[in-house]
């Protein structure tokens, strides 16, 4: 959620660093969207066909390389910024096809409904909160932190190097829950 509020962030970084008006920023961010909105349909196909624990892994590790490119890149070439965001714009719409089918699936049918709806409201309140805590954390100077960058350190890329740690963190979590769920079911499978 963190990433969404970054990419608004992101407009803004675009234009202090680049001098583009809004609808070169557009240009740029553009194509990332439309080509996550065909992703999206490839993301439901790979849930339904490989499970939700794959395309989690998946969206993950597409985060995670987005994220580290951002880091890398950011302060350098617009068109560069503009692929790291392909890969950051389908990594979320793997995540939320994968998400919303682990959703759905958990829920008995009665429940579906209102289960699907405190979801979306979760997803909704995090996006709100995640923005307000990474305007926050934007404003500090951390440039000087970010040793993965390519060109001049930026707090951006700082930033992006951090989300791109909580999404391998993230991909750890999922492993040991997801993973350790599905071998106690397959045991109890076995037992019976």
């Amino acid at each position: 959620m963190g990433y969404l509020k970054l990419n608004h962030q992101d407009s803004i970084n675009t234009c202090r660093l680049y001098y583009l008006y809004a609808q070169s920023i557009g240009f740029v961010m553009f194509h990332a969207a439309i080509i996550a909105v065909f992703m999206g349909r490839l993301g439901g196909k790979l849930v339904d066909r490989r499970g939700t624990r794959y395309t989690l892994y998946v969206a993950f590790s597409m985060l995670t390389i987005g994220l580290l490119c951002l880091s890398a890149v950011s302060g350098l070439l617009p068109w560069v910024i503009g692929l790291s965001l392909i890969f950051l714009n389908s990594a979320l719409t793997f995540m939320q096809s994968s998400l919303a089918k682990e959703v759905s699936s958990a829920l008995p049918k009665e429940q579906t409904g209102i289960g699907m709806g405190i979801y979306n409201l979760i997803i909704f309140m995090a996006g709100a909160i995640s923005g307000a805590v990474m305007s926050k954390v934007v404003e500090f100077n951390w440039g000087s932190v970010n040793f993965t960058t390519v060109g001049v350190p930026t707090t951006f890329g700082t930033v992006y190097f951090s989300l791109a740690v909580l999404a391998v963190l993230n991909i750890g979590w999922v492993y040991l829950k997801i993973g350790r769920q599905e071998a106690a079911m397959l045991r109890a499978a076995v037992k019976i």
